[in-house]
């Protein structure tokens, strides 16, 4: 969360708050930002909401469409009610489902990525600290072949994986 929404907690800036609320259903639709924010808006014990304007709320999800979100979204800046968030509580995340999904296995291929080369990182580091001990106790002629039949093997439990 950003130092915009920390400062509006702290000045209990109602109308800051809502918009920050609003645009992150934009930024995140996993709603899981939002989720977070409420709570530290509950726990300040702040209240952000007004009452509803008695529009109809469309709680079917046959009809839930980016144009159907992307409206609630708009009625949300212009009146912050209680029954309108909960319903784009449930809303956002059915209609972005597939960038959502998205989103995620691009995050998991960086994951790995990331993982790779710590796991690079860590195996450099313990060959070369393998191969100081084994100099001091094996002719250097043998610690190469010790050296590759070790990754071999961890070559081999990697792939069991």
């Amino acid at each position: 969360m950003s130092s915009r929404f920390d400062e509006a907690i702290l000045n209990k800036d109602i109308k800051t708050l809502q918009a920050i609320i609003n645009n992150s259903f934009v930024i995140d639709p996993t709603t899981e930002t939002v989720q977070k924010m409420l709570k530290r808006i509950k726990d300040n014990n702040i209240d952000i909401f007004e009452p509803h304007d008695n529009k109809r709320l469309n709680k079917d999800v046959i009809n839930w469409t980016k144009d159907y979100e992307r409206q609630v979204l708009n009625d949300l800046y212009f009146n912050f009610s209680l029954e309108r968030l909960n319903l784009l509580l449930e809303l956002v995340p059915h209609v972005e489902e597939d960038y959502i999904k998205q989103q995620g296995e691009k995050l998991s291929r960086n994951n790995k990525i990331k993982n790779d080369i710590r796991i690079e990182k860590f195996l450099k580091i313990f060959v070369e600290d393998i191969k100081y001990k084994l100099e001091k106790i094996i002719p250097r002629e043998k610690i190469n072949y010790i050296l590759i039949k070790l990754g071999e093997k961890l070559i081999e439990l990697g792939n069991k994986e």
